[in-house]
């Protein structure tokens, strides 16, 4: 079974840049260029999360 990752990254260059990363390193790979539609996608697919943020979540998408 392939692992599927949702990256979520706003820089286009970067986004493209680890997706293809991932992808070529056998895993699919589903890409957001927001938080909100990150999380509208993971809504729409079967995601077991696992946090692997490189820098922090936007304060109005974080648990108090």
């Amino acid at each position: 079974m392939m692992i599927k990752i949702l990256l979520i990254e706003d820089e286009e260059s970067l986004r493209h840049m680890l997706g293809a990363f991932l992808v070529k390193r056998g895993y699919a790979v589903t890409a957001a260029d927001s938080a909100a539609s990150g999380l509208s996608l993971a809504n729409e697919c079967r995601y077991i999360f696992q946090s692997g943020q490189l820098c922090s979540a936007p304060p109005t998408l974080t648990s108090n």
